[in-house]
């Protein structure tokens, strides 16, 4: 019985040929009431992925072996990154994103869907993304395009399931959370040059954003920590925080190189205050 063996070049032709075809079943899911269930696309072309890597690797070994004395053998598929992407989204616009070494700038729609999704404990469908992107205007055709292209930057990172999508990442605004939930103030504030995506619309994120602000302006004021309240002043959010300030100046020594700066802006804030009175 002779055994056929398919050669990598064929099997890379017709992997080759069904992502082609995947795209354009994506593309006309995304305006098409009748396409399929977007977790499901996602996952084929997560699939595809896998597949297409395990063909490079299989063609590199058949390339250097060979032919009369080593035989084909079945190679496993590329081990993903060992460490997952790194998001910074405090205090700017636009995301950038830490992947493999590389820095990559984000478009603030990728950036607001990284956010929204590293912000979910549990899975989010493309409904609820499209609801905290666009409000009630959102539709999901419109999430499943953008979530495509950004699939192809964030890999097996961005995974589709039953119930959803899910992301693994590690985000600044993230560890700002984990410092507040963890009883540090001032490791939290430390870390916060600013709000979150401080131009973005999206209801999903301005509540995001308002939430965190809030929690680290009222962590700091809680605390006796000095230090943890300067931080805040610091900050975009906290530099005009008049009440902040006020409790920063009250108990601070007059030989404190700081006192004469949180003086001037208070007095700024005043005077902007009476101007507008």
């Amino acid at each position: 019985m002779t055994t056929t063996i398919t050669s990598p070049a064929t099997l890379a032709a017709r992997g080759a040929r069904a992502r082609a075809e995947l795209r354009d079943v994506v593309a006309h899911a995304a305006g098409a009431a009748s396409a399929a269930p977007d977790h499901e696309l996602l996952a084929l072309e997560a699939q595809l992925d896998a597949w297409s890597r395990r063909l490079a690797a299989v063609r590199a070994r058949v390339a250097t072996a060979a032919p009369a004395t080593r035989p084909l053998q079945a190679v496993p598929a590329a081990a993903g990154h060992a460490t997952p992407p790194v998001l910074e989204s405090l205090d700017i616009d636009r995301g950038l994103l830490r992947l493999s070494g590389r820095d990559l700038p984000l478009t603030r729609r990728h950036t607001e869907i990284v956010v929204l999704l590293g912000a979910r404990r549990t899975a989010m469908t493309t409904e609820e993304l499209a609801l905290a992107l666009y409000g009630e205007r959102g539709r999901p055709g419109t999430v499943r395009t953008e979530l495509f292209r950004l699939r192809k930057l964030m890999g097996p990172w961005l995974n589709a399931g039953r119930d959803g999508l899910t992301l693994s990442i590690d985000a600044d605004f993230l560890t700002v959370q984990a410092h507040l939930r963890a009883g540090d103030p001032r490791r939290a504030a430390e870390q916060y040059p600013g709000p979150l995506l401080p131009r973005s619309e999206a209801p999903g994120v301005v509540e995001l954003r308002e939430e965190l602000d809030a929690w680290v302006r009222r962590a700091v004021i809680a605390t006796e920590d000095r230090e943890a309240l300067w931080a805040w002043l610091e900050s975009s959010s906290g530099r005009d925080d008049r009440p902040g300030l006020k409790r920063f100046l009250a108990d601070l020594p007059f030989d404190d190189p700081r006192r004469a700066l949180a003086a001037s802006r208070l007095g700024q804030l005043r005077a902007t205050l009476r101007i507008v009175r």
